[in-house]
């Protein structure tokens, strides 16, 4: 039986497509005033880190909690072709059709292969890829993570936030683990936390919790009152308030 929780999560799933493609639209049509900029910078915040959330919990519910499952890890791999897939599509469709000087090379072509060239609109698919490549090698890991290993882990990943990436930014590929300064990257190492909490929500079958609810509002109303007093922090790469 579907439970209330799976459709709660469906349905949370919904909202942030709808939330990012209208981003996109005001992004791309350069809509510039108060209420656009406000819903965008608040898509911002909430769809990549919602994303992966959903990612570990119903990569938990496909993946790691059947016993029954029959060659998990396969399928966890062949999930990771297909989105390694889109992300090419996208990638050179973003270079065809978007950017706006354009001259198709093997060179080119092999900078897109190699993720050397991360394209914009494309950049969240890698990190999707990624994280079904470490699903696949530490699956083992992942099914019996627990809740204070997820905290521990989380911890550490999110202090990577303060490791300085500009000294490696001459290695394009390293933006696509903790961050870049020269293109749009969603780093794997500080928004794993998000995925692994998505795995213990799933697990233990969290609904509606004060401590949490309370955790977050302390969170969010942390942002935004940075926010009001120093400006938006740093999506590119993520600062720890972000």
């Amino acid at each position: 039986m579907y439970s209330g929780r799976n459709k709660t999560i469906d349905a949370y799933k919904g909202i942030l497509v709808v939330l990012m493609i209208l981003a996109h639209v005001i992004q791309f049509l350069c809509i510039g005033n108060h209420l656009s900029t406000y819903l965008s910078s608040y898509v911002n915040l909430t769809t990549f880190s919602g994303f992966f959330f959903i990612f570990g919990f119903t990569n938990q519910i496909a993946y790691f909690d059947k016993d029954d499952n029959k060659h998990p890890q396969k399928k966890i791999l062949n999930n990771a072709v297909k989105i390694l897939i889109a992300y090419y599509i996208s990638a050179f469709s973003y270079r065809f059709f978007i950017s706006t000087v354009f001259v198709f090379s093997l060179k080119l072509f092999a900078e897109i292969i190699i993720f050397y060239d991360v394209p914009g609109y494309s950049e969240f698919l890698i990190s999707f890829f990624l994280i079904s490549l470490i699903s696949f090698f530490f699956f083992s890991y992942l099914r019996k993570i627990t809740v204070k290993q997820t905290f521990l882990l989380s911890a550490f990943c999110l202090l990577m936030t303060f490791v300085p990436t500009t000294k490696f930014d001459f290695i394009p590929q390293l933006g696509l683990l903790w961050g870049s300064h020269k293109y749009t990257a969603f780093p794997i190492i500080q928004y794993l936390p998000f995925y692994l909490i998505g795995i213990q929500f799933s697990k233990n079958k969290v609904g509606y919790h004060s401590k949490i609810m309370i955790t977050a509002l302390v969170f969010t109303i942390s942002y935004f009152t940075y926010s009001y007093i120093f400006g938006i922090p740093t999506r590119f790469p993520p600062t720890l308030i972000f």
